[in-house]
């Protein structure tokens, strides 16, 4: 058999990535946040009423939402975003920044954008004063674009949660009649959403993504191990549970299989999951995918296209 040439490789390599990942390209439905966040760099944070000197500042649009975009759309993914944005400077920050990234925004509420305010010292350490607006507000109308047809999953953030009882209810109706895989990260809001609501949410089976602290408090303090924790709350979700546990890596259970994805450093529980969707979008397998997240959530594009395609090819 002839050996191909390094351009008939390329070549071919990317003609069978296309009809590979064609296959399963429907799209990821991200339903989050968007908002702008004005961190402030210190020495050390302040432990009460005294001098602060700001080392450097910068004001970005950040949001569980809107870093998900950001990677899908940086990867070449195909998704749809729900990220309400408002009136104001701040929802005209929004609006442009995302613009500049080609990120489409198509979820405008009447109402001012909200903001906040960050402090973090040199060990990482922050101090946070949120002033929410709309960002948080639902409206089943948001979804009167979308195909339903053309929408493999749905991934919902707990801070869409935070809005009026109408929005909230909206939410909640709308994933009720979506029937898409579904993923839900808390994102620390679990304490403040409605206990209603939450169990509304828990029972269409989401795939919990969540961090030690946050699954400690869903189990009702059941347990302070995470195999114990996890097991509890499959027990109401019925559906994988994927505890982040800084310094460790994640404990998953999902009914069947129950273990711990290591890594030792800080991550960035909100980018991890979002290089975890794209893994899954591109039709890699639940493990896979979880690992793949771990390793490759900080490192260079060209790295993780490559890993990408890598594991793709051996489906």
């Amino acid at each position: 058999m002839r050996k191909l040439s390094n351009v008939e490789c390329i070549v071919y390599f990317h003609v069978r990535i296309f009809f590979i990942i064609g296959a399963y390209m429907k799209k990821t439905l991200i339903i989050g946040p968007a908002y702008v966040e004005t961190v402030a760099h210190v020495n050390v944070l302040p432990k009460g009423n005294e001098d602060i000197k700001i080392l450097s500042k910068e004001e970005l649009v950040t949001g569980a939402g809107v870093t998900t975009a950001r990677i899908f759309q940086t990867l070449g993914l195909d998704y749809d975003l729900i990220a309400p944005y408002g009136d104001g400077i701040y929802g005209d920050f929004v609006a442009q920044s995302c613009k500049t990234q080609n990120i489409q925004l198509t979820c405008h509420f009447d109402g001012f954008n909200g903001s906040r305010y960050t402090m973090q010292d040199k060990n990482g350490d922050v101090s946070q004063f949120i002033m929410p607006g709309v960002e948080y507000e639902f409206d089943r109308c948001f979804t009167d674009s979308i195909y339903p047809e053309e929408i493999a999953s749905v991934c919902v953030y707990g801070d869409m949660m935070m809005g009026d009882i109408d929005s909230v209810s909206d939410l909640i109706e709308t994933v009720e009649d979506l029937k898409k895989t579904f993923y839900f990260v808390p994102d620390g809001c679990s304490d403040s959403i409605d206990t209603q609501a939450l169990e509304a949410m828990l029972s269409f089976h989401p795939t919990l993504f969540l961090s030690d602290s946050e699954a400690y408090y869903l189990s009702g303090e059941y347990s302070g191990e995470l195999r114990d924790t996890s097991k509890h709350i499959f027990e109401k979700t019925h559906a994988p549970v994927m505890i982040f546990k800084q310094g460790e890596g994640v404990f998953v259970y999902d009914g069947e299989e129950c273990y711990l994805a290591q890594n030792k450093d800080n991550i960035d529980l909100i980018q991890c999951f979002s290089y975890f969707l794209c893994a899954k979008e591109c039709g890699i397998d639940q493990k896979n995918a979880l690992m793949f997240a771990l390793q490759y959530w900080n490192a260079e594009i060209p790295q993780i296209t490559e890993r990408l395609k890598e594991l793709i090819m051996v489906k």
